[in-house]
């Protein structure tokens, strides 16, 4: 995967220090921090240049069962993280599903102060609690929900809208030229007051139309009938214990032994 254009220009021009890193083993990185283990071992990586570009969360040893050369990610824990899911509720329960990805929830639960969550929908917490699996952030975690429709946009959020490819690639025309990007920052991103308000600059220079086209054309919803019925431990009171001959006979011979010591 190649880095956008500024990020490239950036790196050769010796203006951002570089740490290579798989994909894997970034997200291995994350995992390690969700588990609070120092670091974790992944397969890859050994004879690539990564290792004298990023010292700091790369290193080789050998595996102690084996001997056997092996990599190991330093474990990444944000400060604090921020996300962008479909759902939540005023409570701080935190609903995606469709691309939740490794980042937004072993990132988030690994975080250390917690988690600022922006959200296409804010719903009662029944509603989160009738299909608890979706959530990947618990309120204890979050320390802050905030209503933002659109807020990954110009990237995707299931259900709600797909990639806008046309605005991404206006973008990156900017990014390809040194000289343009300010431009783009002080009209797109500086320029904006809110999230809101680039949204309505969007609306205003390409048309409601072009938001509009990124809606979903095909309804894919769950076809399998999920019931997460609560059943009562009461139930059982006043049943006897299930038994039958054999464990009766060899339990009372386990108790005459023990008598007879």
């Amino acid at each position: 995967m190649k880095a956008p254009y500024a990020i490239r220009r950036a790196f050769n021009q010796g203006n951002l220090k570089r740490y290579d890193i798989s994909n894997f083993g970034a997200t291995s990185a994350i995992i390690a921090g969700f588990l609070g283990v120092p670091f974790i071992p992944i397969r890859g990586n050994i004879g690539t240049s990564m290792f004298q570009n990023n010292k700091m969360d790369l290193r080789l040893m050998g595996d102690p069962f084996t001997g056997e050369k092996i990599t190991v990610v330093r474990a990444w824990r944000a400060d604090v993280v921020v996300i962008h899911a479909q759902k939540a509720d005023r409570l701080g329960n935190v609903v995606s599903y469709g691309t939740r990805g490794v980042a937004d929830e072993f990132g988030s639960m690994g975080s250390k102060r917690g988690v600022i969550v922006t959200c296409e929908e804010i719903v009662e917490p029944e509603v989160i609690r009738s299909d608890p699996d979706r959530v990947i952030v618990p309120y204890f975690k979050t320390l802050a929900v905030v209503h933002c429709p659109w807020g990954a946009h110009p990237s995707a959020c299931r259900g709600y809208y797909g990639l806008d490819i046309r605005f991404s690639q206006y973008q990156g025309r900017y990014e390809r030229h040194a000289e343009l990007l300010p431009h783009f920052l002080d009209e797109w991103v500086y320029g904006c007051a809110d999230h809101a308000a680039y949204i309505e600059k969007y609306k205003s220079k390409f048309d409601q139309a072009g938001l509009d086209r990124l809606k979903p054309v095909l309804g894919f919803k769950p076809k399998l009938d999920v019931d997460y019925g609560y059943h009562d431990p009461a139930v059982w009171k006043g049943v006897p214990m299930y038994t039958d001959d054999r464990l009766k006979a060899y339990e009372e011979a386990l108790a005459a032994k023990k008598r007879g010591k």
